[in-house]
């Protein structure tokens, strides 16, 4: 907030320019005459008051105020010169006091004497006066401030240790999550590898079936050949039951092929049960994906809004700390103000008493 010194520095400038750009129009009439009329022309009120009607009042006010602030500012310049001479004053008496103090411990009293006696004749000084009634009021504002400044340093500290502690926190959650999912992805890769085991078991009997099938296949064929050759040596004994025969062989092939085709419609049953198992299996992974997926989105959803409002309510508490500060300035200024006010009024009564 800009203080009573720059509004009136501020109304000078102003002031100045204005000034300035009068003269500018008073002149700029001139320069429109002929070249012989320009040594009689002169600036004219009227014609001043005539082209800026609405100024020429408020201007004398303006000069008037301008003085008025010049002064202002010269009496602040000179307490300004006078305050950091009393601080030089201050710092130097300091330095005698405690150049003294030394030397009294080192017993060397006279030269000590002669220090603290530079000190006492260093703030005799008329000016110095008014600093020195001031020194405890400007002391105890240091010692707030002080102790301000530690509150302030405190409660960052805190905010500090809670923001670490959060971010640990939020560390931590991650990595469980992380370790979930770690521990998630096993299962699912120690469930296909039963899978690919199963279907390796399934495909090793049906192998090894399909080779007992087989050998049992040959055997078959072998007996066959060994029955039809034993038929054939017997054919000569037995002829009359030649067709006997060959209709218990035929009945024969005809049961052992309605076996053949039941065990492969059974087979083939087996496989479509497999397949729907697969499929099923397939389906109730994808499903517990899916739902794994979206509470995870919600969950980070959830956890992006809490953050939010969190970065919400820190950002409104620190425009309050703003606020409070903006407050406890603007409080400060009115009381230095109103001190430097009094001191002035103090000054005026000791010099007309």
């Amino acid at each position: 907030m800009p203080s009573k010194k720059a509004y009136r520095i501020l109304t000078v400038v102003l002031t100045l320019g204005l000034i300035l750009y009068i003269t500018n129009l008073a002149i700029g009439e001139t320069e429109n005459k002929p070249q012989e009329q320009l040594e009689k022309v002169e600036i004219n009120p009227e014609l001043v008051e005539k082209r800026v009607p609405d100024y020429t009042m408020n201007l004398k006010e303006l000069i008037k105020e301008a003085n008025k602030n010049i002064a202002e500012v010269d009496k602040q310049i000179r307490e300004t010169e006078i305050l950091t001479k009393n601080k030089e004053r201050e710092a130097l008496a300091r330095q005698h006091f405690e150049q003294g103090n030394a030397l009294y411990k080192e017993k060397k009293l006279k030269e000590a004497k002669a220090e603290w006696q530079k000190a006492i004749n260093i703030t005799q000084d008329p000016q110095m006066k008014n600093y020195i009634n001031q020194a405890e009021g400007i002391a105890k504002n240091d010692k707030a401030a002080a102790q301000e400044k530690i509150k302030y340093e405190k409660q960052k500290a805190a905010e500090e240790r809670n923001e670490n502690q959060r971010v640990e926190r939020e560390k931590k959650r991650h990595e469980a999550l992380a370790q979930q999912e770690q521990l998630r992805q096993q299962e699912q890769r120690r469930q296909e590898e039963a899978l690919k085991t199963k279907e390796q078991t399934r495909k090793d009997k049906e192998e090894k079936l399909k080779a007992a099938q087989e050998a049992k296949e040959q055997k078959r064929i072998e007996a066959d050949k060994a029955h039809q050759e034993a038929i054939a040596k017997r054919q000569e004994k037995f002829q009359g039951r030649d067709e006997e025969l060959k209709a218990r062989a035929q009945a024969k092939e005809q049961l052992k092929a309605e076996r053949e085709q039941k065990r492969q419609q059974i087979i083939a049953k087996r496989e479509e049960k497999l397949q729907a198992r697969k499929e099923q299996l397939r389906l109730k992974t994808e499903q517990k994906e899916q739902l794994k997926a979206q509470r995870e989105q919600k969950h980070q959803e959830a956890i992006i809004t809490k953050q939010q409002e969190r970065q919400k309510r820190v950002e409104q508490i620190e425009i309050e700390k703003q606020l409070k500060r903006k407050e406890r300035q603007e409080k400060e200024r009115l009381r230095q103000e109103k001190i430097m006010q009094e001191r002035l009024e103090k000054e005026k009564r000791k010099a007309n008493p």
